[in-house]
């Protein structure tokens, strides 16, 4: 799907949950080839309901709190974790993991089972 779209030269590249049903490997694939398309100066919008692909590839976000509300802006001040524990309707937290002197973000649910 990705060669399709891109052998129309399009500028814009929608994806509807391009992580979903793939393994972990293999999501860390997609969002590979999506970081690097936007590097090269394609603008692509995605959904996704795994904040951790956000901030692996997004710079600006949109969370939909519902019907009537939302947050936009960079990542960095909208993928917080007040907001995303509200988003989500659970306690989440945000790590920073230093990656071959890259500093990562990722999210953790604090399940309270």
């Amino acid at each position: 799907m990705f060669a399709r779209a891109l052998a129309t030269q399009s500028t814009i590249l929608v994806l509807d949950e391009p992580g979903a049903g793939l393994d972990l490997r293999n999501q860390g694939v997609i969002l590979g080839w999506i970081k690097r398309l936007a590097e090269q100066g394609l603008t692509i919008v995605l959904t996704t309901h795994q904040p951790q692909h956000a901030h692996a590839v997004a710079d600006d976000a949109l969370l939909m709190f519902g019907s009537t509300r939302h947050i936009s802006g960079p990542v960095s001040t909208t993928m917080t974790e007040e907001n995303l524990s509200e988003l989500f309707s659970v306690e989440l937290r945000s790590v920073r993991i230093d990656i071959a002197g890259q500093q990562v973000t990722s999210v953790v649910p604090i399940w309270r089972l």
